[in-house]
C-alpha cells in the first residue's frame, strides 16, 4: 500500500507557486527534488521551484477542425515576441492523414520544422502552391524575407506547458540554412501533411523560429492549428490522367475515388485548388501530374500530388 504525503504550495496553482513546503504554515521548505502536478513537472532547487515542464506522456491535444479552440496555439504574441517556441502534439488514436494549418500577420517571416516519428515534414501548400526546401531544414516562410546564412543570436526559447508559453533561462542561436524564402501572402491557411497507416497515437514535435528582424516585432501572432488525423472521405473522379481540360471534360464517368486533403477548409473531400489529391484514404499514395474529369468539372494535378486548377467543363 503506498504512502500519502502532503505538500503545500505558496500559491494556489502549480504553475505559478515559487516554492514547495511540507507544512501548511510554510515555514518548512520541501526537499529539493522533482515535483509534479496535474500532468506539469518543476525542479525545486535551493528551496525555488524552476520552470513547469509538461509530462511526456502528455503532449499537448491536437482539434477536430483547424482554427479552434482548444486545439490552436498563438506563437510570437505580445508578451513574449521572437524567439524560438517548441511544442509536442498528440495526433491522436485514429488512422489517416494529420494536418498541420499555420495562419500569420502581415510583415512576418518564420522558420518552421515538423518532426513526426522522427520524420521531418517540410512540404508545404500556401496560396502560393506547393512549396519545399527540398531537405531536412527548417523552411522559411512568410511575406518578409530574411537572407540565407543569418545568424540569429541570443533568442529566448519557449515550451507550451498547457496553458501558456514558458521562457527557459538559457537562449539559443539559430542560421538561417534555407536558400529560398517563400512568399506567402498572408495566406489564411498554410498547410503540412503526414500519414498514419496504424490507428494509434503518435507525436509530433514542432519548432517555430520567429527571427527579431520580422516587421511586426514583439506582436507576430503566427497561429499554428494541428487537425488529429483521420481517414480521408472519397469523392468520385476518373482516374484516367490527359494532357488537357477538354480531354478530361469528354472522359466518360467518374467512377473511381479521389481522396482530398484540403488545405482551405474543414471538409476533406472538397475538390479545390491547393489542395493535395490522394488515391486512398490512408494518403500515402499522391494523385499522378494531369488534368483528370470530377463530379463538378474538372482539375488540374502537379507532380507533387497537388491539386493546382480546378474548372467547370467545358473549359
Amino acid at each position: 500500500m503506498g504512502i500519502t504525503v502532503n505538500y503545500y504550495l505558496d500559491t494556489n496553482d502549480f504553475q505559478t507557486a515559487t516554492a514547495v513546503y511540507t507544512d501548511n504554515a510554510l515555514s518548512v521548505l520541501a526537499p529539493d527534488g522533482w515535483y509534479s502536478y496535474n500532468n506539469r513537472w518543476r525542479r525545486q532547487t535551493g528551496g525555488t521551484l524552476g520552470a513547469v515542464g509538461v509530462c511526456p506522456s502528455c503532449n499537448q491535444g491536437c482539434a477536430a477542425n483547424p482554427f479552434v479552440s482548444p486545439g490552436s496555439y498563438f506563437l510570437g504574441f505580445t508578451s513574449e515576441g521572437p524567439g524560438v517556441y517548441n511544442l509536442t502534439i498528440d495526433t491522436g488514436n485514429a488512422a489517416g492523414i494529420s494536418r498541420m494549418f499555420l495562419g500569420q500577420n502581415n510583415n512576418d517571416c518564420y522558420g518552421i520544422q515538423i518532426v513526426h516519428d522522427s520524420t521531418v515534414v517540410n512540404d508545404w501548400i500556401t496560396g502560393e502552391g506547393y512549396q519545399s526546401p527540398g531537405n531536412n531544414n527548417a523552411i522559411w516562410m512568410g511575406d518578409t524575407s530574411i537572407a540565407a546564412g543569418t545568424s540569429v543570436t541570443n533568442q529566448p526559447s519557449f515550451t507550451w506547458n498547457g496553458t501558456s508559453w514558458t521562457q527557459s533561462p538559457t537562449t539559443v542561436g539559430y542560421t538561417v540554412n534555407s536558400t529560398t524564402n517563400f512568399t506567402t501572402t498572408q495566406d489564411p491557411f498554410n498547410l503540412a501533411v503526414f500519414s498514419k497507416t496504424t490507428a494509434a497515437s503518435t507525436t509530433v514535435e514542432i519548432t517555430v523560429l520567429i527571427p527579431p528582424l520580422s516587421v511586426s516585432g514583439v506582436n507576430t501572432n503566427i497561429l499554428f492549428s494541428p487537425v488529429c488525423s483521420a481517414l480521408l472521405v472519397a469523392t468520385p473522379y476518373n482516374a484516367t490522367s490527359y494532357a488537357n481540360p477538354v480531354d478530361a471534360c469528354n472522359a466518360t464517368g467518374t467512377t473511381d475515388n479521389l481522396y482530398i486533403a484540403s488545405g482551405t477548409t474543414a471538409i476533406n473531400n472538397s475538390v479545390v485548388k491547393y489542395s493535395y489529391a490522394f488515391t486512398n484514404t490512408f494518403g500515402t499514395s499522391a494523385v499522378g501530374a494531369g488534368y483528370y474529369k470530377i463530379s463538378t468539372g474538372y482539375m488540374q494535378v502537379d507532380s507533387n500530388g497537388v491539386v493546382i486548377d480546378v474548372g467547370t467543363c467545358p473549359p
